[in-house]
């Protein structure tokens, strides 16, 4: 377990709050005693979370617009959010959007957002708010990644592209900044209830709407927020959460039997 109150004080800039998983770890951080930085396209929801924290817990939170598909704005954002509070001890890289199509059904303007959104936007944001961390010679970077970041299932191949794109880039990250005493973290999650497959999108762009059976019958966001803040707050390079028997199989025989894997996954039927 963490230190009590091992964020007090700490200003923690979240992407992706409006919701899911970045809504129960908002809770989470605040709960510690951060303050934080909420981001996200949807303001009226990053604006109600902010205004519920604050009649909770004392910590101060403060709403930023952020899309992370116009990686152009990422410069003016981040020099934003060191404002609000002077200075940003921890930027979580949650936000995100997932896939349901076949790629030959897929347009490339749709590969190209899954990138944009998974990993380019938060690679901008990273690069920024780096050049602060490594002059104050302290700070956190963490990365939402997924299973799907260290194999690949059919129906997601731009999805699939950006996390494992996340892995690569965050492991070297994590080399190069613990000589500036900058800590990296990548959350490697399995299965969780939330909107993603609802929000996905399909090969023509538009939104997929439909719940995927196994996240339905999955535990929400808020049974594993507590226990990824701890993870960050251990300073933790991988942490792996919300793994069913069979996310744990799949990872097992990805690590030594690769083979099958792949030969399991062309006779699954993927939703």
């Amino acid at each position: 377990m963490r230190r009590m109150k091992y964020f007090q004080g700490k200003t923690v800039w979240l992407t992706g709050a409006s919701g899911g998983i970045g809504a129960a770890l908002a809770t989470a951080f605040a709960r510690d005693g951060a303050n934080l930085i909420l981001s996200g396209r949807n303001t009226d929801k990053i604006e109600a979370l902010g205004s519920t924290l604050a009649g909770t817990f004392p910590g101060e939170y403060k709403t930023l617009f952020l899309d992370l598909a116009h990686t152009d704005d990422h410069v003016e954002t981040a020099r934003k959010a060191r404002s609000l509070f002077g200075s940003v001890d921890v930027l979580v890289n949650n936000a995100g959007i997932s896939q349901r199509s076949l790629l030959h059904e897929t347009s490339y303007e749709v590969i190209e957002q899954l990138m944009r959104v998974n990993f380019l936007g938060s690679a901008a944001l990273t690069i920024e708010m780096l050049k602060d961390m490594y002059e104050r010679r302290t700070g956190h970077i963490v990365a939402l990644s997924s299973i799907m970041g260290l194999f690949s299932t059919p129906l997601r191949s731009g999805y699939c592209a950006a996390k494992h794109a996340v892995q690569g880039f965050y492991e070297s990250l994590s080399h190069e900044a613990s000589h500036y005493g900058v800590g990296v973290t990548i959350i490697v999650p399995g299965w969780i209830r939330t909107d993603i497959a609802v929000n996905a999108l399909e090969g023509d762009g538009t939104r997929h709407a439909i719940v995927d059976p196994g996240q339905a019958a999955a535990r929400g966001p808020e049974a594993y927020a507590e226990e990824m803040v701890n993870a960050i707050a251990r300073r933790k390079f991988y942490h792996y959460t919300a793994l069913n028997w069979k996310t744990r199989a799949a990872l097992l025989l990805n690590r030594f039997v690769p083979r099958l894997l792949r030969s399991a996954m062309r006779r699954l039927d993927v939703t």
